[in-house]
């Protein structure tokens, strides 16, 4: 290889170099598609648009299930609060009158008072049809207990253990079947002392309802 053709290839070599280089400067200086310019696309505007109102209309549908489901607890909450204390005033008002007339007169206003505390359910008893006089405030708790709405309100309610919040109306319960639980109407005995018993364990019961609102409120 002569002198020239020597010149002409370096020549060459350095024209490729610097169009290699220019090209290389080329694609660095060309804007790519950063995160922000994505957004700022039609495309990325759209992505994020359907993005957002998802989330909106995700969040409305949660805080709209939420109020509806705070609006119905509260709903309950006042009618169960309402049919405990009617019962309990009819309760308290029989249990007064059975503590000042005779142990003979006292079989009524004590199935008075069964009826009161367990609902119509206990209608019949013993095999016995039975008309009652009670009537609650709400129809749907015709069939209800006070246990039964108690610890109702108490789930809905109240926090933990609720054992302390329960242990009257047990007490009450257990107190009332032992003087109810007779083969027929003619063998039922109300002594006061029981009578006291029960209506001890009646107050009690109002203040566990008391305490349970206040603890709710």
């Amino acid at each position: 290889m002569d002198e020239q053709e020597l010149i002409d290839r370096i020549r060459l070599e350095e024209k490729i170099r610097h169009q290699i280089q220019k090209e290389f400067a080329a694609e660095r200086s060309e804007p790519k598609m950063t995160f922000w310019k994505l957004l700022n696309s039609n495309f990325g505007l759209f992505l994020l648009s359907s993005i957002v109102l998802t989330f909106i209309s995700w969040s409305y549908s949660q805080i709209q299930s939420h109020n509806q489901q705070k609006a119905e607890h509260i709903r309950i909450t006042k009618r169960l609060s309402a049919e405990m204390k009617y019962r309990m005033i009819l309760l308290d008002n029989k249990m007064q009158t059975c503590m000042t007339i005779s142990d003979s007169l006292r079989i009524k206003p004590m199935w008075d008072v069964n009826d009161i505390f367990y609902g119509r359910s206990v209608a019949l008893m013993n095999g016995v049809s039975r008309e009652t006089e009670f009537d609650p405030v709400f129809p749907e708790y015709d069939n209800r207990g006070v246990v039964s709405l108690f610890w109702e309100y108490a789930m809905i309610n109240l926090q933990g253990d609720n054992t302390q919040f329960i242990e009257p109306f047990m007490a009450f319960q257990i107190g009332l079947r032992d003087m109810m639980d007779n083969d027929s109407d003619t063998t039922l005995q109300f002594p006061k002392n029981k009578l006291l018993e029960l209506n001890n364990h009646l107050d009690k019961m109002k203040k566990a309802i008391q305490e349970a609102k206040r603890e709710n409120s």
